[in-house]
């Protein structure tokens, strides 16, 4: 969401940053919140991949939530049955994503 020079965008595992045991204070945590650059990225394309059954960082909820805050039209979010690890098949998702907008 700061820099012009991105095309595209896949992240995965990802959530609304909140104060938990293991951030720092949450005076820093703007600093790298995604949903503080999410309305920032305008029209770029971007991927949220993410898992139904994060019990580390990222809820399904939060997940939604930050999808949410994307103003771009094109953008997608997928959930994995999966913990905070992903499974294999999320990387052929991610690179045919960046292979169909990095044209």
């Amino acid at each position: 969401g700061i820099v012009d020079r991105i095309k595209t965008s896949v992240v995965w595992a990802t959530a609304i940053i909140k104060p938990r045991p293991f951030f720092p204070p949450p005076e820093y945590l703007s600093g790298f919140a995604p949903q503080t650059f999410m309305k920032d990225i305008g029209d770029i394309p971007i991927l949220i991949l993410a898992a139904n059954n994060d019990d580390f960082n990222c809820t399904v909820e939060e997940a939604e939530q930050l999808y949410g805050l994307i103003e771009s039209e094109n953008k997608k979010l997928i959930f994995y049955n999966s913990g905070h690890k992903l499974p294999p098949d999320h990387a052929p998702t991610a690179i045919n994503w960046f292979i169909d907008y990095l044209k």
